[in-house]
């Protein structure tokens, strides 16, 4: 009798990564070309755009501000939304994705918001976060994050996000 080792199916891991580029890919693909006058007004992506706006900045800021900081805070956000504008996007939103809902990871994104906000004042933050145990957090405990949105699995926390992005960035009733 000969024996057929069966193969077992690999548990493929949803990553921070994967959690960034599907939010990402939500923002762009549903709510973006849905309202096709936002398509045309605004972009989005993971930083990139972000380093090329303030990256002429540095030179020109003040001394208030601590370089090692701020390039520590354009590492940070995941994913940016932008108005797009000639010669310079402006940031409009940042949205912080990650898997765990804890204190540490929260005051690392408020922190980098802080910053952020001082060089783009009337921008926007939320922090998301992919976790079925979160931490018991107050929102008043962060000044600079502008909503704490999470869910136990990929659709509770979109839909949250994208009412929060309707109303609060877009303004756009639901």
């Amino acid at each position: 009798m000969i024996r057929v080792a069966k193969k077992k199916s690999k548990k493929t891991e949803y990553t921070k990564n994967d959690f960034e580029k599907d939010i990402m890919s939500r923002i762009k693909r549903e709510f973006l070309k849905e309202y096709q006058e936002l398509d045309e007004r605004f972009d989005i992506d993971r930083g990139k755009m972000l380093r090329a706006v303030i990256e002429p900045l540095l030179d020109t800021l003040s001394l208030d501000f601590d370089r090692r900081k701020i390039k520590r805070a354009m590492e940070m956000p995941a994913i940016i939304i932008y108005r797009k504008t000639q010669p310079n996007p402006q940031p409009v939103c940042f949205v912080y994705a990650e898997f765990h809902f804890k204190q540490a990871l929260i005051t690392n994104a408020d922190n980098a918001t802080k910053l952020l906000k001082s060089l783009f004042p009337k921008a926007v933050a939320v922090y998301a976060a992919l976790d079925k145990e979160p931490e018991k957090i107050k929102k008043s405990k962060f000044k600079h994050l502008d909503e704490l949105i999470y869910g136990s699995d990929f659709e509770e926390c979109w839909t949250k996000l994208r009412s929060f992005l309707a109303e609060s960035v877009f303004g756009i009733s639901q």
